[in-house]
């Protein structure tokens, strides 16, 4: 459980929102200030897709690394949500705020799909930049809110290592869109007919464009699947959502909390509310049968996280995903962790990047043992020299205490 920061001075600012049986209220005080270890707003350009997008971090104040919240905002971006990230930022967390590709001054091209993509950058981003920015990468968690709960409900798929998602009033995209189905309906449709977004950089025609021609991607209700483990609060203004919590139930019934509040879209009368309930989420200790589960996302999180160790150079991932006699046999050569950890130190502090893609192509367990196969893809920069090599591996994965480690790692280079 986090800390909570206490101050000698306190300003009290008390904010009421009408909640179903009392008011809420919140007490937020002034941070000490710590003159090794200062609070302070780091401004970001994080790199996505060759595009820069603009944002800033609400670094925390104290020694060490902290844990990180995202706050993803919505379409096109008004309400921001700043007042919850400095609160969350009194109690010891950093908040990741940035605009997406095409949006308030980012560049790149705004669509739905690229807002997941940026996010899934962020991160990795972010992680890159642990060091610099006081960053507890084992500590991540996802608040979306309207687009950005969407956006949230799908970029925390592609992200193994964030285990939780706060999602406000999410936006089911393809529902607004249902009464087009085609391209050439949504042609005829008069220009007049569509809202003018001026601080995004394309057309509302062009973002429904792949929705229509794709909607099953946009489906959260048909992805649920893709979210078993994850910890999960879906808090709304209305019921039009619950088809998708029904959906994510069915495969996660007990880290899934649903919760409905009389308020409108931006919960501008709930905001302590909302801030309470956000704090309370981020104080929660995931519950251990949510960290290790009997599915396809427990058996692949072992491998994305030792090649994660490899990206980061870190040699805790690597012994945490592995066991203690591993094996690898690459190309005629035999590595265990001690030989892998020597040939990745030297990678410390210097220009070097690495960003791992996975297609898993088959997956089987038996009791305690696993097998899975899959292609490997690396995008590796280092020296300014870029290279994208590429493997068919296949791992033996054993049960121990709980959690699925690798004992047995077989591959084979692609030339």
């Amino acid at each position: 459980m986090k800390k909570f920061l206490s101050c000698l001075f306190t300003v009290c600012i008390t904010f009421s929102a009408i909640a179903q049986t009392n008011n809420a209220s919140l007490e937020f005080t002034d941070i000490p200030f710590d003159k090794d270890y200062p609070a302070s707003m780091i401004e970001l350009a994080i790199p996505s897709a060759g595009s820069k997008l603009q944002g800033f971090m609400y670094q925390a104040a104290g020694k060490g690394y902290h844990p990180t919240l995202f706050l993803l905002h919505g379409f096109p971006g008004n309400e921001r949500n700043l007042d919850l990230a400095q609160v969350v930022r009194s109690k010891g967390w950093n908040v990741v705020y940035f605009n997406y590709r095409g949006a308030w001054g980012s560049q790149g091209q705004f669509s739905f799909k690229n807002c997941v993509e940026d996010v899934v950058n962020a991160v990795y981003y972010i992680k890159q930049e642990k060091e610099r920015l006081k960053v507890d990468v084992n500590d991540l968690v996802l608040f979306g809110h309207s687009m950005g709960g969407w956006v949230t409900l799908k970029a925390v798929q592609q992200l193994p290592e964030i285990k939780k998602a706060f999602v406000l009033s999410t936006w089911d995209i393809p529902a607004s869109f249902k009464g087009i189905q085609s391209e050439a309906a949504l042609m005829a449709i008069p220009i007049e007919e569509f809202k003018d977004v001026f601080v995004l950089n394309t057309s509302y025609k062009n973002m429904i464009k792949p929705v229509i021609a794709n909607s099953s991607y946009y489906d959260l209700a048909q992805n649920a699947t893709q979210l078993a483990g994850k910890q999960i609060v879906v808090l709304d203004e209305h019921h039009k959502n619950e088809h998708i919590v029904n959906a994510i139930k069915k495969i996660n019934p007990a880290a899934v909390e649903y919760l409905i509040w009389e308020t409108d879209h931006s919960f501008t009368n709930k905001r302590a509310s909302l801030i309470h309930k956000v704090l309370d989420f981020l104080e929660k200790d995931q519950p251990e049968s949510q960290v290790e589960i009997s599915s396809n996302d427990a058996l692949h999180q072992p491998i994305i996280g030792f090649f994660e160790g490899l990206s980061l150079i870190r040699e805790d991932l690597l012994l945490k995903y592995t066991t203690k006699d591993f094996v690898l046999l690459e190309a005629g050569m035999i590595w265990n962790n001690d030989t892998l950890i020597n040939r990745i130190r030297p990678l410390k502090n210097t220009n070097f990047e690495r960003k791992n893609s996975f297609t898993f192509l088959s997956t089987k367990q038996q009791g305690d043992f696993a097998w899975v196969s899959y292609w490997n893809q690396a995008t590796i920069n280092r020296n300014g020299k870029s290279s994208t090599p590429k493997w068919l591996e296949s791992v033996v994965l054993v049960r121990q205490s709980g959690r699925w480690k690798i004992q047995l790692m077989h591959s084979t280079p692609i030339r």
